[in-house]
């Protein structure tokens, strides 16, 4: 009967529309039409069997019904396949972008091996290969959505954990090398401080150098970005130490110099002092004394200008002090020669008169000049 065709292809329609629904590639809109399109061919369908006058009429419209009804829903599903295919590819398209971008993150990390990047990337890549995996294989969008979120936090799990290794490594060095370049600050420090000559002063402008040059390595050191950087940093250090070094061999040098120059000069003040208060030298004598300590002194002055080095420095300061030295003595044997020469006519008139005191007293007087001579003199009166 009509009415028994009619429910059928009724039937048929709801079957056809749960179908369609429960496509998952298709979006609301396009269920949404082709169920109306199923539901405008259900009820043209029906109208065709109301208005059928024979059995052939009626079987004539339940078959194109059920023709239009199987081609509806043949299109739904060549739609819902096209759909799937340009989401997936898009998917899976965009996971590859991204998988791109994971590797390029690791391969521009800086402080990681090679083997370790790729231990990494291959982390990577099977997260991107589970993912296509399970994409092809998805039933609806929402499925697709779900792999891709998986995927995307996989990547950014692997490049957090990769960038993590790599700041591991990078602090390690960056410690070790500061560690290294402090053994070298407090070197530098040590060797400031031992210097001899140097003034405090100068000593201090010198470790404020030292320190500055240490603290823009720590800088530096903390903001490179790779290993160029780091080693740029020390090399940069260890330049300024050098050159640092340079500067406090220099003012060692000159303070020595100076100290060289200052010594020799009071002593020889002082030996020219003891020259001209001697007693029985006169002025042309102390003045020929004089004369050879000044030009011995000039000598060892240019000299002492242009020492290389300290020891140099001290080596002639020491020859220049022992040669002072040895003009004093002269000077003092020569007065002690014309002490001895002015002595003789009061010696030989003690030897005639016979005082044995006053003969064993010109000893002391060679010895004791004047302190003898005071006791002499008054037992040689008579004889003078």
């Amino acid at each position: 009967s009509k009415e028994r065709i009619k429910a059928e292809i009724k039937k048929t329609a709801l079957a056809e529309k749960d179908a369609i629904n429960k496509l998952g590639f298709l979006t609301t809109d396009e269920k949404k039409a082709f169920c109306d399109e199923i539901d405008g061919l259900t009820e043209e369908s029906v109208l065709s069997i109301d208005a059928a006058k024979t059995q052939s009429e009626v079987d004539e419209a339940r078959a194109t019904s059920n023709a239009k009804l199987g081609e509806a829903l043949a299109r739904a599903e060549r739609k819902n396949s096209e759909n799937k295919k340009a989401n997936n590819d898009a998917a899976i398209d965009e996971l590859k972008k991204k998988l791109d971008a994971v590797k390029n993150e690791i391969n521009a990390l800086k402080f990681l091996s090679d083997s370790e990047k790729s231990t990494h990337i291959a982390e990577a890549e099977g997260i991107f290969n589970d993912a296509e995996k399970k994409i092809l294989e998805s039933k609806s969008f929402s499925e697709v959505d779900s792999f891709k979120e998986i995927a995307t936090k996989g990547f950014v799990e692997v490049s957090d954990k990769a960038k993590a290794d790599d700041k591991k490594i990078e602090d390690g060095e960056k410690g070790a090398l500061g560690g290294e370049m402090k053994s070298e600050y407090d070197k530098i420090i040590a060797e400031i401080d031992s210097l001899t000559y140097t003034s405090d002063l100068v000593k201090n402008e010198l470790k404020i150098k030292a320190k500055n040059a240490f603290d823009e390595f720590n800088s530096a050191t903390d903001a490179a970005p790779d290993r160029e950087g780091m080693a740029a940093a020390k090399s940069e250090m260890l330049s300024a130490f050098d050159g640092i070094k340079a500067e406090a061999e220099a003012h060692e040098l000159a303070f020595a110099k100076s100290w060289a120059k200052d010594g020799i000069e009071g002593r020889a003040d002082e030996a020219k002092k003891k020259i001209m208060d001697l007693s029985h030298l006169d002025a042309e004598q102390k003045s020929k004394f004089i004369s050879d300590l000044e030009e011995k002194i000039s000598n060892v002055d240019s000299h002492v200008d242009i020492a290389p080095d300290v020891a140099t420095v001290e080596s002639l300061r020491e020859v220049a002090l022992a040669a002072i030295l040895g003009i004093e003595r002269s000077a003092e044997e020569k007065d002690g020669e014309v002490f001895v020469e002015e002595l003789m006519p009061l010696i030989i008139a003690l030897i005639v008169i016979g005082a044995v005191e006053a003969i064993i007293a010109v000893g002391l007087f060679i010895y004791r000049r004047n302190t003898a001579l005071a006791l002499m003199l008054p037992m040689a009166a008579p004889a003078l």
